[in-house]
């Protein structure tokens, strides 16, 4: 297993490729793409898009993009993309075999949908998964089938042309405390993140084999942030504060990711994760350099930067709650959050606030952590009293969340 370094790719959000190749990485570069030859001595090739669009998935020698309201195929040749499905609304698409697969939900936050149709075009089939998809990383893609998670209780595995839902674990009646945070593909097993809700949060990592014996590989107390990404032979789990383990089919052993990192990404090349101007990859391959291109973006295709004081949240979540629907709530709150910054424009600071969030989805018990040392105790104030009015949707199997909720603010 190597763990070769790369140079920074020092225009894009985050320097891991979107789209993984036989030949070459895929790099989202806004209004272009570029192709990263993975044969040492090749070039770097740009191809302009005319719009904004993001590579998503690479199938036979098409590249999938999607823009805000349309998926679009590019010949890895080159041209012109071509336009091909019509969205309804920002979606996260995935490639399945042979299947486009989009996820909607109820108009009451429950219950899950997979839209599935040919990557070549054609019409939409509806699957009922049964149950609402809630895990921190989620869909789970390998080869010709997915692994998700439902209401927080249930793996179930979809595999072929889509047409079935499998259960392949399931939380039983002696389990009211627990829930099912993560699951990933590792080989011909599975690996997933069992949690358990009580005055000191419990989370451990779990496989199990095909006849369905399962090992507890890893035990942690912990109530930070956590993640579970594999590329379908191996997989990171990784814990904020606590470290990272590197399984594969037979091991776990602790991996240094040089700290927390949410750029990490399971790809046909292997794991691949970010640590401040380096690419790394865990991979059984022979050493790799990823070498990305130094080439910069002219400042109007960033887009506007926003006026008065910086601000910027982010949510750690330990409980039955879809820590999307925590983002989605924090950020529809955003201005409040700059009201009561406004007194103090030239604020340079974070604080994180802990809270619960109860079975009828009300807040309760903020408290800033390390509150001393927030520089205005005035603009703390009225943050802990901003969060407090939130409300979230129903925590599900468990009935209780907690979550520790960030802000940074950076001078206007």
């Amino acid at each position: 297993m190597t763990i070769p370094k790369g140079r920074r790719f020092e225009y894009a959000p985050s320097q891991l490729p979107f789209v993984v190749g036989e030949d070459a990485y895929w790099v989202d570069a806004g209004k272009r793409v570029i192709e990263v030859p993975r044969v040492e001595g090749k070039q770097p090739t740009t191809i302009e898009l005319g719009d904004w669009m993001s590579p998503f998935a690479l199938h036979g020698d098409e590249l999938l993009l999607i823009s805000e309201k349309a998926i679009f195929a590019l010949a890895t040749t080159g041209g012109k993309p071509t336009r091909r499905f019509e969205l309804d609304d920002e979606t996260d698409p995935v490639v399945v075999g042979d299947r486009l697969v989009l996820r909607s939900r109820g108009v009451d936050g429950k219950g899950t949908q997979l839209h599935h149709a040919p990557v070549g075009g054609g019409e939409f089939t509806t699957l009922d998964l049964g149950g609402t998809v809630n895990s921190n990383t989620q869909p789970v893609v390998r080869a010709d089938a997915m692994l998700l998670v439902l209401d927080w209780g249930k793996i179930v595995r979809v595999a072929g042309d889509l047409g079935k839902v499998e259960t392949v674990y399931e939380l039983g009646p002696d389990q009211p405390n627990a829930f099912i945070v993560d699951a990933t593909f590792v080989g011909d097993s599975i690996v997933f993140v069992l949690g358990e809700v009580r005055d000191e949060p419990k989370l451990a990592l779990v496989r199990q084999a095909p006849d369905a014996t399962r090992t507890t590989l890893q035990e942690v107390p912990n109530e930070h942030r956590t993640s579970l990404v594999g590329d379908g032979e191996r997989a990171v789990w990784q814990i904020q504060d606590s470290g990272a383990w590197l399984v594969d089919a037979a091991t776990i052993q602790a991996v240094d990711l040089g700290g927390w990192t949410t750029r990490i990404a399971g790809t046909p090349a292997g794991l691949m994760w970010q640590v401040g101007d380096e690419v790394r990859i865990a991979s059984s391959e022979p050493p790799r350099t990823i070498d990305y291109p130094n080439a910069a973006v002219e400042a109007d295709e960033r887009g506007p930067k926003p006026r008065g004081p910086s601000v910027e949240g982010k949510s750690a979540v330990i409980g039955p709650l879809d820590p999307d629907h925590v983002r989605r709530i924090a950020r529809a709150h955003i201005n409040g959050v700059r009201k009561c910054s406004k007194p103090t424009p030239k604020l340079d600071a974070s604080v994180a606030l802990a809270f619960t969030i109860g079975a009828e989805g009300k807040v309760g018990d903020v408290v800033a952590r390390d509150a001393e040392s927030f520089p205005d105790q005035a603009v703390l104030g009225c943050l802990i009293d901003e969060v407090a009015t939130w409300v979230f949707p129903k925590p599900g199997h468990g009935g209780v969340a907690k979550v520790v909720h960030t802000i940074e603010f950076e001078p206007g």
